[in-house]
């Protein structure tokens, strides 16, 4: 960039540190810079300061004290320059809706020039027609609930309205982020003189690429947003580097914790503190915690009685199986297809009659809670050790075992739960809470607290209920 004067709008974090670090980390800081700048991602090159702003930051700093300035979409709101300067604006329309984009630009009070790139400028079909029809949708999802209602009915249909609205317009804004933002700028008084070119999207995707590999690569345990981290996960020091995804990627994280809960926690449980949890049903419904609820309710329902197994052995009557596609559809958004008679792609519809269907229900509503892999230290076999064939760091575990078969000359593949993948995930658990079992885990429903507590015992009843062993010195326990 040319400009002495300027602020860059962003709406994704990582290329705003990518683009500040490619572009102006030139000159390294010296100690006293490095002092004046502590808490702050400040980048130096032969014309001076370059100040990126993210959630990272431990400190906030007025926009003034920078002529240049780049900001993810922590800032929207709030911050204002007064420096009369040029504006560019990257955005790769994932993020913030274009009304926000415009209040970011709006951060510089004084525009010279607004310069923006927008890396897809496509077109996307809406979900919602009007906004009666978004009611109707967040009424639906709010009726799955069986919870009772924790507000009044006059607040919640309230709250139900100002959400359909907020929806809708996030709908209208996302069928074409450029076109919306463009508008906005017009009547605003904006003069609009530039021509509109086609942005590949294949630069945008080597940038992310490299930028996570420089994370991974770069990857410093003492950086205080580490550190801040760390106070959940509660890691050593001598193993963050082993689980470094974790750190730098919070959907690691929340698949970890999903995994982890999985495995000790039963839905009954989890179930209750939803039904006490204060807020709008219809956010209890979309939240990660019961997607395991409902996904240990259809399991049951398919006749399975262990977690690890993924098998159908029954299959549900229609209207329960329609009602069931509809809330798999609304809360999972599995998005699956297949061809049609001409061989294009169209939304697949699981038949939840068909226990093939079930299984393959439970199969990707599974891989979406807790992700299809993770990266783990990787061990070299003797014989690489010899040949000094080490170069290698780390390797995937897979959430799924593979088998390829094939039955009448059809090829198919049949994909079993690894319980090595949650055992792995317990071990990471154990670093925040030592009572979690990291082998021979117990997969029965109903069993979860022997994975928790390692010193509970269990055993079946004469009407096949698990039960707390009972011992001598034990008190009586109640059934599960």
């Amino acid at each position: 960039m040319k400009s002495d004067k300027f602020l860059m709008c962003c709406d994704s974090k990582s290329s705003c540190i990518k683009v500040g670090k490619d572009n102006f980390d030139k000159i390294p800081l010296t100690e006293e810079e490095q002092q004046r700048f502590e808490g702050l991602m400040v980048f130096k090159d032969e014309k001076g300061f370059v100040v990126v702003i993210t959630s990272d930051n431990d400190e906030y700093t007025s926009l003034d004290s920078f002529d240049r300035a780049i900001i993810s979409p922590k800032i929207i709101y709030g911050l204002d320059s007064q420096i009369e300067r040029d504006v560019f604006c990257w955005y790769e329309e994932h993020t913030i809706n274009p009304r926000m984009m415009v209040q970011q630009i709006a951060r510089t009070r004084n525009i010279k020039q607004i310069n923006y790139i927008f890396f897809k400028k496509s077109f996307k079909t809406e979900k919602f027609i009007n906004i009666q029809e978004t009611y109707e949708y967040i009424k639906k999802i709010d009726d799955y609930a069986v919870w009772e209602m924790l507000s009044s009915k006059e607040d919640n249909d309230i709250w139900m309205k100002v959400m359909s609205v907020i929806m809708y317009n996030n709908d209208c804004y996302d069928t074409n982020k450029f076109a919306h933002f463009r508008n906005l700028l017009q009547s605003r008084g904006v003069i609009l003189n530039s021509s509109i070119g086609q942005t590949g999207m294949s630069v945008l995707s080597k940038m992310k690429k490299d930028y996570k590999d420089e994370q991974l690569e770069n990857f410093d345990k003492n950086h205080p947003k580490i550190q801040e981290i760390n106070e959940l996960l509660k890691i050593p020091k001598e193993h963050m580097e082993a689980h470094k995804e974790l750190f730098i990627f919070e959907k690691k994280r929340t698949q970890n914790q999903m995994s982890i809960k999985y495995v000790i926690k039963s839905g009954i449980s989890l179930d209750d503190k939803l039904a006490t949890k204060e807020d709008y049903n219809y956010n209890k419904m979309k939240s990660d915690n019961y997607k395991l609820v409902f996904l240990e309710r259809f399991m049951k329902g398919c006749g399975i009685t262990k977690k690890d197994d993924m098998i159908a052995k029954n299959n549900y009557e229609a209207v329960k199986a329609k009602q069931l596609w509809n809330e798999v559809d609304d809360i999972f958004r599995l998005r699956l297809t297949e061809k049609d008679e001409e061989g294009n792609k169209k939304p697949r519809v699981l038949d939840f009659t068909n226990k093939a269907d079930c299984s393959l229900g439970i199969e990707k509503m599974i891989g979406q809670i807790f992700g299809t892999t993770i990266t783990i230290p990787y061990e070299p076999t003797e014989a690489q050790i010899a040949s000094g064939n080490t170069q290698m760091t780390h390797t995937k575990l897979k959430l799924f075992n593979t088998k390829r078969k094939t039955k009448n000359k059809v090829k198919y593949t049949i994909n079993t739960i690894n319980p090595e993948f949650f055992e792995y995930q317990m071990k990471i658990g154990q670093y925040r809470n030592k009572e979690c079992r990291t082998e021979n885990l117990s997969w029965d429903f109903g069993t979860e607290d022997m994975n928790y507590n390692q010193n509970i015992e269990m055993e079946k009843n004469e009407q096949g209920k698990w039960i707390y062993k009972q011992t001598q010195e034990d008190e009586e326990y109640d059934e599960i």
